[in-house]
């Protein structure tokens, strides 16, 4: 799970990591920036994360608006498939912490 206020850094680092990993070990969920089109040609996204930005709403950091965001991630993470773990990752990239 990827939660930003802004387009996601380090993105190009992520995709890297996912790229050797078999595609039906893992689900991705990200939540940036609505204003950026991250299908279009070009976009910081590309096949891991193509598919998997959840409807998002702008956000500001220290705000509800960023609570909210983390309930909808949490949300489509949760419901799509409930035996497996739950991982969220902050802006800074750092595992918060695990769910079970």
């Amino acid at each position: 799970m990827f939660l930003t206020t802004s387009p996601l850094p380090f993105a190009p680092l992520w995709e890297l990591f996912f790229a050797r990993a078999p595609k039906n070990l893992y689900n991705i969920y990200g939540h940036s920036d609505p204003s950026v089109n991250y299908t279009t040609t070009g976009s910081e996204f590309g096949d891991v994360f193509k598919g998997r930005v959840i409807p998002s709403k702008p956000t500001r950091r220290q705000t509800p608006t960023l609570i909210a965001a983390a309930r909808r991630l949490l949300a489509h993470g949760l419901l799509h498939d409930q035996s497996n773990s739950t991982v969220a990752v902050a802006v800074a990239g750092r595992r918060q912490r695990q769910w079970r």
